[in-house]
């Protein structure tokens, strides 16, 4: 995942989906190889689709499936600790929706560094 750019920004800022977008930034400690970033990200789906049951039948299913697909993305989920930060959006949908993830807080590029002058 590589972080956005200028066209990235410009065509979120158009998108337009029926439904809405769910956003998502999830901040990690890289010190933290507990899964409690989860378990927050769980109590946030769960908050979103309470506040969201009002809406229309058909809102309130793509939203429920959307919740279920950002978990599922997730869930399971082993291996080395997550990135600094992982920012995400994604298409309020039933079924495949669009999503647009970025990782951010990398570790910076030596090359850039050894580029700089300090005064």
């Amino acid at each position: 995942m590589a972080h956005p750019t200028l066209a990235d920004a410009r065509e979120l800022s158009q998108w337009q989906p029926q439904f809405g977008v769910i956003s998502v930034y999830m901040g990690f400690d890289p010190g933290d190889r507990g899964r409690g970033w989860f378990s927050r990200l769980r109590s946030g789906a769960d908050q979103l689709l309470r506040e969201g049951g009002d809406g229309e039948r058909e809102q309130r299913l793509a939203l429920r499936e959307t919740a279920a697909r950002l978990l599922g993305r997730f869930e399971g989920e082993e291996g080395g600790p997550p990135p600094r930060g992982l920012v995400g959006f994604l298409e309020v949908s039933r079924g495949e929706g669009q999503e647009h993830w970025w990782e951010t807080g990398t570790a910076p590029d030596p090359t850039v560094l050894l580029g700089k002058q300090r005064r």
